[in-house]
């Protein structure tokens, strides 16, 4: 059993400590063999500096592909994986008052739209493997 104290440690600290996490998971997973080659090139955009996966942002129906020469795919936010959806209240004089409504940024992301990402994976023949 693993027990953490995390009572001496405010919520920056902690999403700093998570933000290493998964930065050194991707790390990892960018230079592990046993990984899908695929996998690894995401991980390597993902913590590249100087490149990036394309994507736009959209509104309406999906795209149509681009040629035949391309993968793609439309990413949908998930509402309570991309921005706050309630239920984190806290305690004020004798009240519980929901974060939302301390907090300007909290609140735009409470209200928010969804969005919708298109990535467009360009390959050549030679990138394809066959096994």
């Amino acid at each position: 059993m693993i027990i953490n104290d995390f009572s001496k440690i405010n919520i920056s600290q902690y999403l700093d400590i998570e933000d290493h996490t998964i930065e050194v998971e991707l790390k990892n997973i960018s230079n592990n063999p046993e990984i899908p080659l695929e996998l690894q090139n995401m991980a390597q955009l993902y913590c590249s500096n100087n490149e990036s996966l394309p994507y736009s942002q959209i509104e309406g129906p999906e795209p149509a592909g681009q040629d035949k020469n391309a993968r793609t795919s439309l990413v949908c936010e998930k509402k309570n994986y991309s921005s706050y959806i309630g239920g984190v209240y806290v305690s004020k004089g004798n009240e519980l008052i929901d974060i939302r409504h301390l907090s300007r940024t909290i609140e735009e992301s409470y209200k928010s739209d969804l969005k919708s990402y298109f990535f467009i994976d360009n390959f050549t023949s030679e990138d394809i493997l066959i096994n």
